[in-house]
């Protein structure tokens, strides 16, 4: 269904817990990400039903499991596609300078985000 939305998945993975996965798609805006994201889940949880299955995006379902997240891959990229994130001293691991203040913005409205991310 993915593929037929345009949205380009290049990567499915197991990840850690019993029916746990990691789905990645193309990079798109922040507004057309999050409709993904909302669209996803229930593409799931409908293509789930219509299996006599459950999916659950719950962070902890079952107490004696790993437990689930949902997480963003974020990046740095100028008009041309050039990773601006890269290039910065060893005692920045590496980051540039705008990286860096980047992810400074991110740490200091983190409470605020979490209105967001963590409802």
């Amino acid at each position: 269904h993915m593929h037929a939305l345009g949205w380009g998945p290049y990567q499915a993975d197991h990840e850690d817990a019993n029916g746990q996965f990691e789905v990645n798609w193309d990079y798109a805006d922040a507004l057309q990400t999050a409709d993904r994201q909302v669209l996803f889940k229930y593409l799931a949880r409908s293509m789930a039903e219509a299996h006599g299955l459950t999916a659950s995006f719950m962070p902890k379902p079952f107490p004696h499991l790993t437990g689930s997240g949902c997480h963003a891959h974020v990046s740095l990229h100028d008009d041309d596609g050039a990773n601006l994130c890269g290039g910065g001293p060893p005692h920045h691991h590496g980051l540039s300078p705008l990286a860096t203040r980047f992810l400074q913005g991110v740490l200091v409205h983190a409470g605020s985000m979490c209105a967001l991310t963590c409802p």
